[in-house]
């Protein structure tokens, strides 16, 4: 039996409870993997170029008015494309690291001792 907490609230608006309901359904896999990596450089490639563009209508806006607000707002837009490109260096620096991980060879031995833990240290003190 479940209580009903807003009982009085029910009753003042004159509704029940209700129960929502939803259809889970399965979400297919994609056919080919995503390179996460060259859509992230694209996107910033393209951040560059939109802020490139904009930097040059702001300097010839900037140029004419002659106000010092046109050439503040000039220089956060090299700020930010500058910020930009580091972050698009320093994605494509970490990619690299995890493909040269991924490409070396990892060799891992693991010995396993049978036996009690007596003639473990048994063993263990004859080779000191």
């Amino acid at each position: 039996m479940t209580i009903n907490t807003f009982l009085s609230l029910d009753t003042k608006f004159n509704v029940g409870p209700t129960i929502d309901t939803m259809e889970i359904t399965e979400i297919p896999e994609a056919e080919t993997p995503v390179n996460v990596d060259a859509l992230a450089e694209t996107a910033l490639i393209g951040v560059i170029a939109k802020g490139q563009d904009l930097l040059d209508s702001i300097t010839d806006i900037a140029v004419q008015s002659q106000n010092a607000r046109s050439f503040e707002v000039a220089a956060q837009i090299m700020n930010a494309i500058s910020a930009t490109a580091k972050t698009m260096i320093d994605t494509r620096n970490a990619t690299e690291k995890v493909r040269t991980r991924r490409a070396t060879p990892v060799n891992q031995q693991t010995n396993v001792f049978v036996g009690t833990t007596a003639e473990f240290l048994k063993a263990l003190n004859k080779t000191k």
